[in-house]
């Protein structure tokens, strides 16, 4: 017998976690002879190695979110989202907020996090996620 999840490199950690502890569950309830407990044991195996294969990767995927805000400051919108996928020192050197500022008052901020899976790009601005990932990587070349 053979179980698979369809769709579990698309989990976060944390749901990747919380299933592992399922699968714990589920075999620890199980006989020892049952050809379901062993099943059960190799998926969270195979569960466990993309958990693994994430922490110890040396590529991550990182979040930019930016909002403008507008003349008053009643108008904030978000205006992009957008992943990138960048080694973990240059990750490790982005700030965690970034504002970037126009010549008539009006001004981005950034929100840049690292996260488990790649989501959907929207938006435009996408050419200041570039500015920003050359600076960090300016930076560490210093």
């Amino acid at each position: 017998m053979k179980l698979t999840i369809i769709g579990h490199k698309n989990l976060e950690s944390e749901e990747l976690k919380r299933l592992i502890a399922e699968l714990q569950e589920a075999e620890n309830i199980l006989p020892y002879s049952s050809s379901v407990k062993e099943a059960i044991g190799d998926l969270r195996w195979k569960v466990q190695m993309e958990l693994n294969k994430r922490e110890r990767s040396k590529k991550v995927w990182m979040e930019f979110v930016a909002s403008w805000s507008g003349y008053t400051s009643n108008q904030r919108k978000e205006v992009g989202r957008w992943y990138r996928r960048l080694s973990r020192d240059i990750a490790n050197k982005l700030p965690s907020f970034y504002a970037h500022h126009f010549s008539d008052n009006t001004t981005n901020d950034w929100y840049i996090k690292q996260v488990s899976v790649k989501g959907k790009d929207s938006g435009s601005y996408s050419q200041q996620v570039d500015e920003i990932i050359s600076k960090a990587m300016e930076a560490k070349n210093d």
